[in-house]
């Protein structure tokens, strides 16, 4: 059994580490629904995917300008299955176009070389991961954001564009003006102040390293 909520059919739950995130329906397309407990993550990523959205690989926030559940502040519980899951405190909830595709792992990558020797196979992919995604970085960087957390978790191969793609746009900041978006978090997480372009592309050598080694 599936819960209903403000037009989004609720039926599998995604994560619930930083931010607890489901999968669903909301007009007829897949959705992801993500609910913020912190004001500054949820105005940073909103506004950031607003940016964007021009980008083909960005998701779309729905419905435009952007879904945002004002008003809807408090505690929730979804249940799916007999299972509630239960969150506290929630300052907004944005609702997003899934995006199809296969988190980046070694052992499911590696899955769609089949029938070639296995550092042949680490080879193709590294090569694919590193042509993809620099693509999809050099856009970032060009309009002067920095991605700020790129890691296996946030590089999926999309099936619909058949490319890697990074996801989760919820630490991008601009280089000139890092107050949009709102950093706060981040100034006081990380130590020595906030990443760059340079580090995004150290990240992705050490993604595409630990695939072809």
């Amino acid at each position: 059994m599936q819960q209903h909520l403000n037009g989004v059919t609720f039926l599998e739950l995604l994560s619930d580490d930083l931010y607890t995130t489901f999968f669903g329906f909301y007009n007829g397309r897949k959705v992801v629904v993500k609910f913020f407990t912190d004001k500054s993550d949820a105005n940073n990523e909103t506004e950031v995917m607003q940016y964007f959205k021009e980008h083909s690989s960005i998701p779309e926030l729905y419905p435009t300008p952007y879904f945002s559940w004002e008003g809807y502040e408090g505690d929730y519980a979804i249940t799916i299955d007999g299972v509630a899951h239960v969150m506290f405190d929630v300052f907004r909830v944005i609702c997003y176009e899934y995006l199809e595709g296969e988190q980046l792992t070694l052992e499911s990558a590696l899955k769609m070389e089949v029938g070639v020797p296995e550092e042949v196979a680490r080879a193709l992919l590294a090569a694919r991961v590193m042509h993809d995604v620099s693509e999809h970085l050099a856009d970032i960087h060009s309009m002067g954001f920095v991605f700020g957390d790129l890691h296996f978790g946030n590089i999926i191969l999309s099936s619909g564009l058949g490319l890697y793609i990074l996801i989760d746009y919820g630490r991008v900041f601009s280089v000139s003006n890092p107050a949009f978006p709102p950093m706060e978090y981040m100034l006081q997480e990380i130590e020595g102040g906030l990443p760059t372009q340079e580090e995004d592309v150290l990240q992705l050598a050490r993604v595409v390293s630990k695939l072809s080694s």
